[in-house]
């Protein structure tokens, strides 16, 4: 009944077998456990696959014995329990393959603290063979954490079975390393055991410290030059101000930090008020520097409004990329209101000196014509000639 077939449709053993053993190996395998049957053989829960009468393939525990002139055989369904552990010993090779793989430490212990198990990853990073480590504990193989650490862990496993992924100082072989530890209690076998992996973060905070002395020094060095300057990513997105900037634009550095350049810098023409092309978008577009000297204004974001003249050239990185653009920028109002008085004083000087000239050509004139007049007067001898030239 448990393979669902009827006496009518499988009379006899042959018949029976022939459906419900369909594949050669099965047929086999079931023939096998019938000779040893009839030979007296006790068969007790011996593992087979069976076809059913729906046509599904089923894994049994059959069980035979010989009772006279008959012979009793007893199927137990265990299908369901077979697939079962198929899929457990399946995640076990998946967790193996992943646990060896992982580009990281990872252990388990028992609750003692000796190694269950040690991937690749941690092996190398203790300088041991895998025979070395397992059946030792960490102190045994010359690694270790702080006293403090170790109670801290301790009283995370009481409270909830896991200690969540915190920065520990590991020692190995008198070297202390930072490190990301986390650690869980799990099921192993009939025991319990903890799962741990551990993440070396030391190279990864040095360089990050070096960045930071870096961005501090960049920081300094943009606040001590005295014209505006302001960086930007490649899509023309402020990342870096300084203050000279911050004043001009009216702007500070925080509420422009990711903004387009296009809204922080606004530029028009000087006389026509015009918008115009910022220059990180001619940097940005053609990979080369830009200089606009003249003839630009700065709208500030408070309404101020300032004659500028700007520069902007491309920022590379070490290997030679575009990786966005710097502006350089000053405040030149002054300065041209201090040229154009250079101007308007030059351009009086030249009048006047005009004005000397046409006064001292007109009194070398009026002297010319004194003397003739002068002259004339001496060979003039009539009241009535001296009169007209009195005229």
């Amino acid at each position: 009944r448990s393979l669902h077939y009827s006496a009518e449709t499988t009379p006899d053993l042959e018949r029976w077998m022939d459906r419900a053993c369909p594949d050669t190996d099965q047929r086999l395998r079931a023939r096998e456990l019938w000779r040893r049957t009839l030979s007296g053989d006790l068969v007790d829960n011996e593992e087979a696959q069976f076809k059913r009468a729906d046509g599904s393939v089923r894994y049994c525990l059959v069980s035979t014995a010989l009772a006279q002139d008959h012979a009793l055989v007893a199927f137990v369904d265990i299908d369901e329990r077979k697939r079962m552990e198929q899929e457990l010993e399946s995640s076990k090779e998946r967790f193996s393959t992943l646990f060896e793989l992982a580009p990281f430490s990872c252990v388990i212990n028992d609750t003692e603290g000796r190694f269950l198990l040690a991937n690749e990853f941690f092996l190398e990073s203790v300088g041991r063979a895998r025979e070395e480590v397992i059946g030792r504990t960490a102190e045994e193989i010359g690694q270790s954490i702080s006293a403090a650490d170790r109670m801290q862990i301790s009283e995370a496993f009481k409270r909830g079975g896991a200690f969540p992924l915190q920065e520990l100082e590991v020692t190995t072989h008198g070297q202390t390393r930072s490190s990301l530890v986390a650690s869980r209690v799990i099921d192993w076998g009939q025991e319990r055991a903890i799962i741990s992996a551990t993440v070396d973060i030391t190279e990864k905070k040095e360089a990050h410290r070096q960045l930071q002395d870096k961005e501090e020094s960049l920081r300094v060095t943009l606040d001590a030059i005295g014209d505006a300057v302001i960086t930007t990513n490649t899509e023309g997105t402020v990342t870096r101000m300084n203050p000279v900037a911050e004043e001009l634009t009216g702007w500070s550095r925080e509420s422009a930090a990711g903004a387009p350049i296009q809204q922080v810098f606004v530029i028009s023409g000087v006389d026509d008020r015009q918008p115009r092309r910022s220059p990180v978008a001619d940097v940005l577009a053609s990979g080369a520097a830009v200089d606009h000297a003249d003839n630009l204004a700065l709208d500030a974001r408070d309404g101020r409004r300032f004659r500028i003249a700007a520069a902007a050239a491309p920022l590379r990185s070490d290997a030679g990329l575009n990786v966005g653009a710097v502006l350089v920028f000053r405040d030149v109002s002054e300065e041209h209101a201090v040229q154009e008085q250079l101007r308007q004083s030059q351009k009086m000087q030249a009048v006047g000196q005009l004005a000397g000239g046409v006064a001292h050509d007109f009194n070398n004139m009026l002297f010319a014509i004194t003397g003739a007049v002068e002259l004339l007067e001496e060979l003039l001898e009539g009241d009535e000639e001296r009169e007209y030239l009195d005229m």
